[in-house]
């Protein structure tokens, strides 16, 4: 009898306990929201870094498939530096005029013929040119701009479509002690 009793209570413990949803032994799962929001939270992350790390080649596929046309980022980047443009601004007419000049020329010039007149100054020669500098004015501002070590780091980056690496080399081209652009600044003022 006792062992009769013992499976009676037995199979009573397992008919409970499947009710409550609890098996013998066992314990419900609980969902921790923590664990879910931790893996949301991973996910975007990794979003982001390769959102950084693959920008400029997604940016130039971008470039490239719509015929050669400004993406986006290149429309911020034109926009960053006519500001950075506009704000160097003297009071001077000649100077404010020539800051003009330059700043409708960035917003007419497609970035695509940028990045292409970087690689080579008989690119630069033509861009020139097309933008209303006469042959010789282009000429000299070309080989001004390629001849200045300082600025191969710029027009390297530049030509890859690369503007955080413009910015860097920007950056590191500012805080060089000693750096002589006067080649190219003479050139340019030849217009």
């Amino acid at each position: 009898m006792g062992r009769m009793q013992r499976k009676q209570e037995q199979q009573r413990s397992r008919s409970v306990g499947r009710r409550s949803g609890v098996i013998q032994g066992q314990t419900k799962k609980r969902h921790h929201p923590g664990r879910w929001v931790a893996a949301i939270l991973g996910i975007i992350v990794l979003v982001i870094v390769l959102g950084v790390v693959f920008f400029t080649p997604l940016n130039n596929a971008v470039r490239t498939a719509s015929g050669g046309n400004d993406t986006v980022a290149d429309k911020a980047v034109k926009s960053a530096v006519v500001s950075k443009l506009e704000s160097a601004k003297t009071g001077n007419s000649t100077v404010d005029g020539a800051i003009d000049q330059v700043e409708s020329t960035i917003k007419d010039t497609k970035v695509s013929a940028v990045m292409q007149a970087a690689k080579s100054e008989s690119s630069m020669t033509s861009l020139l040119e097309s933008k209303g500098m006469n042959s010789t004015q282009a000429s000299a501002a070309a080989n001004a701009v390629y001849s200045t070590s300082a600025l191969d780091g710029v027009r390297s980056e530049v030509a890859k479509g690369n503007w955080y690496g413009v910015y860097q080399q920007a950056q590191k081209l500012s805080s060089s002690q000693g750096v002589d652009l006067s080649s190219v600044e003479s050139a340019l003022m030849q217009q």
